[in-house]
């Protein structure tokens, strides 16, 4: 049985989803709670809207309606952060209130399936504050020759073009299940097989210096060690990832593969050992 649920956007904001099939989430990084997209559940905390009570008009004017398909649990703690591809529920306990009382739900970054889009609902005063501000975006703009009344619809008309009649599925931003769990059996091995971990990095293994960049892409030579560890380890990154290699931050393997990487002189010198790793 599906869940539906909606979240409220921007014009702009609702566009770059709907054009894209993406939503970015503030953070990646799994253990930040803002690393996930803020939901409510129709069923727990009414019909859709598209601007939250409480919300100024800059902060809304489409309301997204989902229906999720898949697992959900609720939310008992963050910890390293929830996994993807499940819907949480989180609830908020009161002294002087037996029962707990729903406060939001969330599906975090790195989500991949489940996530539908099936329609929009609009808010005709922050549409109206949007045109008059002139933050939505050109492809969206009717002619400003058009009474205000008929530019709020043809925008609403414009968004909602977007969406097909069988729904569309979205996919949050982030590291995939599968990526994390790559990262997890690196963690468990650094414990576990502690030794056979010395022993690799322990190894000469050609690199270049690098800097940590502040934003969401590592340099290639970073990569190749981290794919070179896990290789050495019997760790299969390419059967698990369902998609791009990527290094969660802060993680064991992202601060070892940048450790390693400054060591060397060369990049181009660690591809034979990479090639080597993954035809062994």
């Amino acid at each position: 049985m599906a869940t539906q649920l909606y979240a409220t956007f921007t014009p702009a904001q609702a566009h770059s989803i709907l054009t894209s099939g993406v939503y970015t989430p503030l953070s990646l990084r799994p253990m930040d709670r803002e690393a996930s997209l803020t939901l409510h559940c129709c069923d727990l905390a009414g019909e859709a809207l598209a601007l939250r009570p409480g919300a100024t008009l800059d902060e809304g004017g489409v309301g997204l309606v989902f229906k999720w398909l898949g697992e959900e649990e609720c939310l008992e703690g963050w910890g390293a952060g929830p996994s993807p591809d499940i819907l949480y529920h989180e609830y908020r306990t009161h002294e002087l209130v037996e029962e707990p009382t729903y406060q939001r739900s969330l599906v975090v970054a790195g989500t991949r399936i489940n996530f539908r889009l099936e329609s929009l609902v609009f808010d005709d005063r922050a549409l109206r504050h949007h045109l008059l501000a002139r933050s939505v975006p050109k492809p969206l703009l009717p002619p400003r020759w058009r009474s205000m009344n008929k530019r709020i619809r043809d925008l609403a008309d414009n968004l909602t073009a977007h969406v097909p009649d069988c729904g569309l599925n979205v996919r949050l931003d982030g590291p995939s299940l599968g990526l994390r769990r790559i990262h997890d059996l690196y963690a468990a091995a650094c414990i576990d097989r502690a030794e056979d971990v010395q022993k690799v990095k322990s190894k000469d293994v050609p690199g270049i210096t690098a800097q940590k960049h502040r934003d969401r892409d590592d340099p290639p030579e970073v990569h190749d060690v981290a794919r070179y560890l896990l290789r050495s380890l019997n760790i299969p990154y390419a059967l698990t990832t369902g998609g791009p290699f990527t290094l969660i931050p802060n993680t064991e393997l992202y601060m070892d593969a940048y450790a390693l990487s400054s060591l060397g002189p060369q990049h181009a010198q660690l591809a034979p050992l990479v090639e080597a790793a993954e035809a062994g």
